[in-house]
């Protein structure tokens, strides 16, 4: 087993949390600061409340979906904008992946629409459009200010559906989470989840998402956590709305793996430092007091409230 800098938390008489680095020019020492600097912030109750459970689908072949034909244009006052930031991301080497963008309202069964990625870019609520076309939009407002004032709802963004990944390891009675990377185009540089966003091309002849989701998470857990597709199953899919950010499905993954297990495997490695330098792990049962404790992006705070409650 390849030998881990560790640091171990302890959180209350009964709990600790055990942070692992993945990236080797992180020592024990780092980990701690990173730890302890942490410890105490917790996070605004009031951002959860944008969040919603809207259902728990026990596999992906239960998921309730419909898919819509055609593909998804930004609203006309962004087109411009839209058109800008393809520019722009274009000449950063950035992708303008294909999406799944859910269409409407988050509601069941959910409409998956094709879309890109760059269409989430240009309509999110806190995108600020006069920042690539000064002339064209007014100073330092919002995409979430402008759709009120244009009256455009909120639900005519391009929300791709997204995935978040709860690591159950040791057969359940480890909760493992991660020191998100810098520069990760969502939910960067703090503590949460792994997490991706499936790239469906829905026009293609014959597309089953089905299939092609369960592929891309057997994907993501080897990128991610050296994970076979007999090292883990997936117990449980969460749909959660974010009326703020984007829907997302938060998948249960089980695995007889421990968090030091998983760092053992990742330690060194670029693909997996690239998406998470550090990884921690907890007891399961710990979950709802740690998102009171610890800073986390606040669309986990909801799903780690849900496992709690399960």
């Amino acid at each position: 087993m390849v030998e881990v800098p560790t640091y171990q938390h302890k959180l209350d008489d009964n709990h600790v949390l055990n942070a692992y680095s993945i990236d080797p020019s992180i020592g024990s020492q780092e980990l701690e600061s990173l730890v302890r600097d942490n410890d105490g912030i917790g996070n605004d109750p009031d951002k959860a409340k944008e969040i919603s459970l809207v259902r728990k689908f026990d596999s992906f072949d239960d998921f309730d979906f419909v898919v819509v034909e055609g593909r998804y244009e930004v609203p006309e006052q962004l087109r411009a904008f839209r058109e800008a930031i393809g520019k722009e991301y274009d000449n950063k080497g950035r992708y303008n992946g294909p999406v799944a963008i859910v269409d409407g309202s988050v509601e069941l069964p959910l409409k998956l629409k094709q879309g890109g990625f760059y269409d989430y870019a240009a309509t999110k609520l806190g995108a600020i459009p006069a920042e690539l076309l000064p002339d064209s939009y007014p100073a330092d407002k919002a995409n979430g200010e402008l759709f009120e004032e244009w009256g455009i709802p909120n639900d005519e963004r391009a929300k791709y559906l997204g995935h978040a990944y709860l690591m159950l390891t040791n057969n359940g009675k480890e909760l493992t989470l991660v020191q998100r990377a810098k520069g990760m185009a969502v939910a960067g540089d703090c503590m949460g989840v792994a997490g991706s966003t499936p790239n469906p091309n829905f026009s293609e002849h014959g597309f089953d998402y089905v299939n092609y989701v369960k592929g891309h998470v057997n994907d993501e857990m080897m990128e991610e956590f050296k994970l076979g597709p007999d090292d883990f199953s997936v117990s449980g899919i969460y749909l959660f709305n974010d009326k703020r950010n984007m829907p997302f499905c938060a998948l249960e993954i089980n695995t007889s793996l421990s968090g030091e297990d998983l760092a053992s495997r990742i330690h060194g490695d670029p693909g997996a430092i690239k998406e998470h330098p550090v990884i921690y792990s907890i007891d399961s049962s710990y979950a709802r007091e740690f998102v009171n404790r610890f800073p986390v992006f606040e669309s986990i705070v909801s799903m780690l409230q849900s496992l709690g409650k399960n």
